[in-house]
């Protein structure tokens, strides 16, 4: 892991995100699918979006409570806009920034959303690239957010699968009386590899998913892993809940347009389908210690880390985040938490072949050592 050149990679991410975006203008995002679904956190940073440019819904309603359009009203609506492209699939992002050349739109300028929120944020991109720990890391941050700038190709040499949440030694090993937070338990199958890999020797394990579909079928596979691993019932804890900044309860929608299998966020406008209830850890874990803290909840990991400030500062726990739902969670995670916490260190490792499963590893430099 040393032969890298880490300083010319360096530069080369430096030079990409040197591009100058005309932060003036008004705003259209081209696209209104799931990756549009996932990036409410980069649209603060874009400013008031005007429209949202979609052929495939074929114009009409609302999306983030703004009006969708089509590409061809999109030439008398968006005249000198900034035109983004929201698709974190390369051959189609391809394909809509060759449309919107081609598209004659007048005195527009245009790019990829993700470019666009990187090189806003150039510094805290370069931030989180210097404080990385190791130089794997840095090369696999700065290969995944060009990529992710349509800059580059991944780096199949670089990529971790099967070790997802638990590719760094400190997230494999010694989980003897381990407490372990498992936010977005989906069906259970991150917890059953967290079992396998201590052999049943932990604590406690608790799991939130806030799907209620997906929550059935995890009690099922709870309820076969305790009787593998002869696991009494309160070392398994199901909770039928989501986390967050605060104990709130909140719209949940489920969304067969976009793939999703449920979001908080009202995109479309519509009525409510159910309120679930929503933990703050800091709350959650008020009286009892955790030591392990796992996330992929659809792009709130980081109100999840606002509501555990108190939890990390005093327990120091492990933490393994999906960064990848949106372009700002690949800076502004590792950041929120050495705000938290200076004496975390930061890895990165990326566990599929497309801009998706890239995890963030962060441990106290007290309690863990990376090797």
């Amino acid at each position: 892991m040393s032969t890298f050149d880490v300083k010319s990679i360096r530069e080369q991410l430096a030079n990409a995100l040197s591009r100058e975006f005309d932060y003036t203008r008004k705003v259209s995002i081209y696209g209104a699918g799931s990756a549009s679904a996932f990036a409410g956190p980069c649209f603060q940073e874009t400013g008031e979006i005007t429209y949202f440019v979609d052929e495939t819904r074929g114009g009409g309603g609302l999306f983030y409570g703004k009006p969708v359009i089509t590409l061809s009203e999109a030439q008398e609506k968006c005249k000198s806009h900034l035109i983004l492209v929201s698709c974190v699939v390369q051959r189609s992002r391809r394909i809509m920034l060759e449309k919107l050349k081609e598209s004659q739109i007048e005195d527009m300028q245009f790019g990829t959303l993700d470019e666009y929120i990187f090189c806003k944020n150039a510094d805290k991109v370069l931030s989180v690239f210097d404080m990385l720990e190791d130089d794997f890391s840095k090369v696999t941050y700065a290969n995944v957010v060009l990529v992710r700038m349509g800059k580059a190709q991944m780096n199949t040499e670089l990529v971790r699968k099967g070790e997802t949440y638990f590719a760094l030694p400190p997230f494999r090993q010694n989980v003897f009386m381990d407490v372990f937070v498992d936010c977005g338990a989906y069906v259970g199958d991150t917890l059953e590899k967290f079992i396998n890999n201590g052999e049943g020797g932990f604590n406690k394990i608790f799991a939130f998913e806030p799907d209620y579909d997906l929550f059935r079928t995890l009690q099922v596979r709870t309820e076969r892993l305790r009787k593998e691993w002869n696991l009494s019932e309160d070392r398994l804890v199901l909770v039928n809940a989501g986390v967050g900044e605060e104990n709130c309860e909140l719209s949940f929608h489920k969304d067969t347009t976009t793939g999703l299998n449920g979001t908080f966020q009202n995109l479309d406008g519509n009525e409510s389908e159910n309120n679930l209830q929503i933990f703050s850890l800091d709350s959650y874990f008020s009286e009892q210690s955790v030591s392990f803290i796992k996330a992929d909840i659809e792009g709130y990991e980081y109100p999840m880390l606002l509501g555990a400030e108190k939890v990390i500062r005093r327990d120091k726990p492990r933490i393994a985040l999906s960064i990848y739902h949106n372009a700002v969670d690949m800076f502004r995670l590792a950041l929120k938490i050495k705000e938290i916490d200076s004496h975390y260190k930061f890895a990165v490792r990326q566990h599929q072949y497309t801009p998706q499963d890239t995890v963030l590893y962060a441990y106290d430099e007290r309690n863990s050592v990376l090797y």
